[in-house]
């Protein structure tokens, strides 16, 4: 699929509109929610921790191969949620 969004600029663009900004989307208010809340620094930028975060799932899924699966999901939101938090929110 890689291949056919790159040779292909409309199937490209389609793809971006309907899977991948979508998703931008819900991660990137999860990510505002928890700057508004106290939960992750202010000097977030949430585009760049949407990016942090869904980058290796796409990478995984279209790429390397590995499985998607809880454990990569949790090791992932871990050393973001490391990075983001604001301190004294949470273990070290």
């Amino acid at each position: 699929m890689v291949s056919e969004v790159a040779a292909d600029p409309e199937l490209a663009k389609a793809y971006r509109e309907r899977v991948v900004n979508r998703r931008r989307a819900d991660v990137r208010s999860l990510v505002e929610r928890g700057i508004a809340r106290g939960e992750m620094r202010p000097d977030l930028d949430p585009e760049m921790v949407t990016d942090l975060l869904l980058v290796p799932i796409y990478y995984r899924l279209f790429l390397s191969g590995p499985p998607l699966d809880e454990e990569f999901g949790k090791q992932l939101v871990a050393a973001v949620i490391a990075h983001c938090r604001m301190e004294g929110n949470g273990p070290e």
